[in-house]
């Protein structure tokens, strides 16, 4: 604390609360609106449920559910890039932790 003056101990007490406060509001997990993580989750879940009927369709040389399968990959991917973009733009253009962890 600068106590040059009881003035400035009050500014410098009212800069350490902007700062306390910027912290809290910057953190990016706190920021996410609720339901992305459950959304982010049910995406990627939709999304391997779609590699494995791939998957099943590539061994047993379907081609027809290949592809279905592999726009339905793609849609996917489209879906959690969109929700991405949301997420940042909720977030200042930060990714939250649990993103790169979860998904």
């Amino acid at each position: 604390t600068i106590t040059f003056s009881k003035e400035n101990e009050y500014q410098t007490a009212d800069i350490k609360a902007d700062l306390e406060n910027r912290q809290a509001v910057e953190d990016p997990d706190s920021l996410a609106k609720p339901g992305y993580r459950e959304q982010a989750q049910a995406l990627v879940k939709k999304k391997g449920k779609a590699v494995e009927a791939y998957k099943s369709a590539a061994l047993a040389g379907e081609k027809k559910g290949r592809n279905k399968a592999r726009k339905k990959i793609l849609a996917l991917n489209k879906d959690l890039d969109k929700l991405l973009e949301s997420v940042k733009t909720e977030n200042g253009g930060r990714v939250p932790d649990w993103w790169e962890k979860e998904i």
